[in-house]
């Protein structure tokens, strides 16, 4: 950070996963990396800062299996997980990322409600 952005932090303070945000609220860190795709950034408390020195990285999401998983399930797997990953931008997985760590929803609720609200799975509400 000195060298890209001329400043080099008073401290640096490891923390556990998730915990960045409890820190920030609490005032013990002043800044913290986090995940654009967090569900606590949906509560617009923080400000993402850019980091056009490209400091501290970046990470795509995206799906990986074996060869043998895509063979034994067939192109309709593939076709569907393609699906799935075009409708996954940061603002969407941001969203699903807070309805379970904010709402304490059940992942497993999330994601089919997801997939049913695409037509990418039958809806389990009778019509």
């Amino acid at each position: 950070m000195e060298q890209a952005y001329g400043f080099a932090p008073a401290a640096f303070k490891p923390l556990p996963v998730g915990e960045q945000y409890t820190a920030l609220d609490q005032g013990t860190i002043q800044a913290a990396d986090v995940n654009t795709t967090d569900g606590q950034l949906t509560s617009y408390s923080y400000a993402v800062l850019h980091d056009p020195a490209h400091v501290f990285g970046w990470g795509n999401v995206v799906p990986v299996v074996t060869q043998k998983v895509l063979e034994q399930e067939g192109p309709a797997f593939a076709t569907t997980i393609d699906k799935v990953s075009a409708l996954l931008t940061t603002s969407v997985i941001r969203q699903l990322n807070a309805a379970v760590a904010l709402n304490h929803e059940d992942p497993a609720k999330i994601a089919k409600q997801f997939l049913e609200a695409h037509d990418l799975v039958p809806s389990s509400q009778s019509g």
